[in-house]
């Protein structure tokens, strides 16, 4: 992020928030990464690139359901297919549950 800032590269600033999104969510941090996301999804949005605004609307509709919003996740979930769909994008895959760390922890990391 510090080096495409650094250099100008807006596309690849947008895509480096949308890394650190995933990182976010996937530890469980629902609330940092729909702040990443929707950062991103701003820059994308000022960008014109339209496949990560569906790749954003796709992670804030998993936010959503982390957070038991179900209105918001169905909100974002239709953009992301409307935005994929208008583009040929391939499918969605199926949601899945963010793994608990602990779960891909090496043995000796974790507590007995």
């Amino acid at each position: 992020l510090y080096l495409a800032r650094q250099h100008g590269e807006h596309a690849g600033e947008a895509y480096a928030r949308r890394a650190l999104a995933e990182c976010a969510l996937q530890r469980g941090q629902l609330q940092e990464a729909g702040e990443r996301f929707l950062g991103c999804l701003q820059q994308a949005t000022e960008l014109g690139l339209l496949p990560l605004q569906a790749h954003c609307h796709d992670g804030l509709a998993r936010v959503a359901e982390g957070n038991s919003d179900f209105t918001a996740q169905r909100t974002h979930r239709k953009k992301a297919d409307a935005l994929a769909e208008g583009m040929d994008m391939q499918p969605w895959p199926p949601p899945t549950r963010p793994v608990p760390p602990a779960a891909w922890l090496p043995q000796r990391y974790t507590r007995h």
